[in-house]
């Protein structure tokens, strides 16, 4: 049996790779506020670096590529979830978790904003964002680890942009950044 215990979220950790586990990372905020849960994510197969987000309805999946799925849009103020399965951890390169606020907000607004991170065998660790004003966040970067598992660090870093702003900072190469819609 695993404790789900929850704690501060370290700055780097490993997820270390768990047969037809899951991880997930889960934004909770309390306002009314539209934010929008992202992941920027380059595969081992050498195919072009994507996005799964609502923008466009590209929620992913998690049992076939890129194993990295959304779970949905929370228009309305609540939660939204990231699911990465680790039965395919030696198929992602790097992915790159991120929020961003709808049109016209800024995260002074959200509220509350909580970012928890649930792994099977490591538990449950949780980080609190503070309320900038900004358009988006950083919040966890994820990269192979040589070994079939991934690397986890803790950014919590805002921007005062949005998706292409995040893309330069963290050098995120060919994406083609284009108006989204919903």
């Amino acid at each position: 049996m695993v404790n789900l215990e929850k704690k501060p979220m370290p700055q780097s950790v490993n997820l270390t790779k768990v047969d037809n586990g899951i991880v997930e990372i889960i934004l909770t905020w309390t306002s009314r506020t539209d934010v929008d849960l992202a992941v920027m994510y380059e595969l081992t197969d050498g195919s072009q670096p994507r996005v799964v987000q609502a923008l466009d309805r590209h929620f992913g999946s998690l049992n076939a590529s890129p194993y990295i799925a959304l779970n949905g849009d929370d228009r309305s103020g609540g939660r939204e979830i990231v699911t990465i399965n680790l039965a395919q951890a030696s198929n992602i390169k790097r992915a790159l978790v991120f929020a961003f606020i709808y049109e016209g907000g800024n995260w002074r607004g959200v509220g509350d904003a909580e970012v928890t991170v649930k792994h099977p065998a490591l538990g449950e660790f949780y980080f609190s964002l503070n309320k900038a004003r900004a358009k988006s966040c950083a919040l966890v970067d994820l990269q192979a680890d040589g070994q079939g598992g991934l690397d986890m660090t803790r950014l919590g870093e805002f921007f005062t942009g949005y998706h292409q702003e995040i893309d330069h900072h963290y050098g995120w190469p060919n994406i083609n950044w284009v108006a989204g819609s919903k």
